[in-house]
């Protein structure tokens, strides 16, 4: 449960800089990933390489995930009025990010509206 507004914005940002720079330190992009996968010669199911790249793959994945996470959240929260999170809310179709926006970002706001 948010405690603040600025601490929910410096959580975020933290957040969304700390997963970033977990994910520079990769040597290829989660998209070169993807085309790695789809190449059964270079990288044939069941090897070695396939299964450390489906790894690799799968915790790029994870970061990307809260790095956007932490984007919607800092919208939400730059939001002026409550119609204004909620047309953010009801664009969203990632059920993680709803539920975020509705019951942490959303009250927290509601407080600053009254």
């Amino acid at each position: 449960r948010p405690i603040s507004l600025r601490n929910e914005v410096y959580s975020l940002v933290r957040l969304k800089s700390i997963m970033e720079n977990y994910l520079s330190r990769y040597p290829n992009s989660l998209e070169s990933d993807e085309e790695n996968l789809k190449d059964k010669n270079k990288f044939p199911p069941f090897s070695d390489q396939r299964n450390a790249l489906i790894q690799i793959h799968a915790e790029k994945k994870v970061l990307h995930h809260w790095i956007e996470l932490s984007k919607i959240g800092l919208i939400c929260l730059s939001k002026n009025s409550e119609n204004e999170v909620s047309e953010v809310i009801n664009a969203l179709n990632d059920k993680h990010f709803i539920d975020y926006c509705t019951h942490s970002i959303l009250p927290l706001k509601l407080g600053e509206f009254k």
